[in-house]
């Protein structure tokens, strides 16, 4: 790339009293890769000089297919100006005890090729077998979304590269594209922390489960507003978790406005007692102990009792009713019913199984009806 600059001369007036002719000096700007060549990233080093020598319009000089000319044509000596600023180029853009292997070599292609071979040769199976294997084993580990999910796509990014499958059939190669997309999907889907569960269970229960870029997007919508009180609220608040500071943070004015049941092995027997402040309808109520071992949640907005595992029920049987609606305004399947024995005197019925869920759902309204009591909100 030449920089050209006009020098006007001081005079701007001759004695004749018109104007001088402009001076234009050329000069090369001088070719900085910016990253030189060593033994471990030939991979990075090769792309980005062939950016910058493309950039300078001299890719033929080290990819091209031309042969050198004779010297005794014309074009011979622009030809080998040419060469020589493309191979002081490569030369000067490597450490110094790799540029003393190439520097004999006279074409700049020849040095191109010859560093593409001792490097790289396009199907080297142990770089594509580490690629892979830090691809299966990579985990979140704590680290930011963005930061687990950059690593993942640098990976997939040179696996892509070194991708040698060659396809003619149009429709093999959506198949083989699709294919390869589901399992990067299931790769970072895999590596999440815990915290991601209930939304990886939610994606991967999709009929049409996305993409890479679509799932990073709905985990990334999930992380933030995804906090820890927020996720307690669905899986139940350990013993040590502060209520107070969590609902003072999202509700300052209302510092109460989920309810807390304390539910023993007898409680059920004597009555339910739900304590809340007003405004919490349709909000889950949730127990400070599992029930049966069994995560439950007390919800005041379910018509109806439900769970997810098949073997929560006995008296299983088919259902009136064939679906749900669920938060997000989906519908989700109800396959069938039966009867639960949920205490020692309490025992639930017409109990709708829903395999879609994560949790079992205590119907408030169906409970006071059982139980004969009242829940004051």
């Amino acid at each position: 790339m030449l920089n050209l600059s006009l020098q006007m001369s001081e005079k701007n007036v001759e004695s004749s009293g018109t104007k001088s002719a402009p001076v234009i000096v050329q000069s090369e700007v001088v070719f900085n890769a910016r990253i030189t060549l060593n033994e471990s990233n030939y991979d990075v080093w090769s792309q980005l000089m062939e950016m910058h020598i493309a950039e300078r319009e001299k890719p033929s000089y080290i990819r091209g297919k031309d042969h050198q000319p004779a010297e005794s044509e014309d074009v011979y000596e622009k030809w080998y100006a040419e060469n020589q600023k493309a191979k002081r180029w490569l030369l000067m853009s490597m450490a110094p005890e790799i540029m003393k292997r190439y520097l004999r070599l006279p074409i700049a292609r020849e040095i191109w090729n010859a560093l593409s071979k001792a490097f790289y040769d396009g199907s080297d199976e142990l770089q594509v077998f580490a690629l892979n294997q830090k691809a299966f084993t990579a985990k979140q580990n704590g680290k930011s979304l963005s930061e687990y999910y950059e690593e993942l796509v640098e990976i997939f990014h040179e696996l892509d590269h070194r991708d040698t499958m060659v396809m003619k059939d149009p429709d093999d190669v959506i198949t083989y594209k699709k294919s390869i997309e589901r399992l990067r999907v299931h790769i970072f889907l895999a590596g999440l922390d815990e915290e991601f569960d209930q939304v990886r269970g939610e994606i991967l229960r999709k009929e049409l489960v996305p993409g890479l870029e679509e799932c990073h997007a709905l985990i990334k919508r999930e992380a933030t507003g995804h906090t820890k009180d927020r996720c307690y609220e669905l899986v139940g608040y350990p013993e040590w978790w502060d209520h107070s500071r969590a609902l003072k943070k999202r509700n300052p004015k209302n510092i109460s406005n989920v309810a807390e049941a304390n539910i023993g092995g007898n409680a059920f027997g004597k009555g339910l007692a739900l304590i809340a402040t007003a405004d919490t309808c349709g909000k889950a109520l949730h127990i400070s102990a599992p029930v049966s071992n069994i995560t439950w949640i007390i919800d005041s907005g379910a018509i109806d009792h439900m769970v997810f595992d098949s073997r929560q029920i006995t008296n299983i049987g088919p259902s009136s009713q064939k679906s749900i609606s669920i938060a997000n305004g989906n519908e989700t399947p109800i396959t069938e019913e039966g009867s639960l024995s949920l205490a020692n005197n309490l025992n639930l019925d017409s109990v709708l199984l829903v395999p879609s869920l994560s949790y079992n759902l205590l119907s408030v309204s169906q409970l006071t009806k059982t139980l004969s009591c009242v829940a004051i909100f």
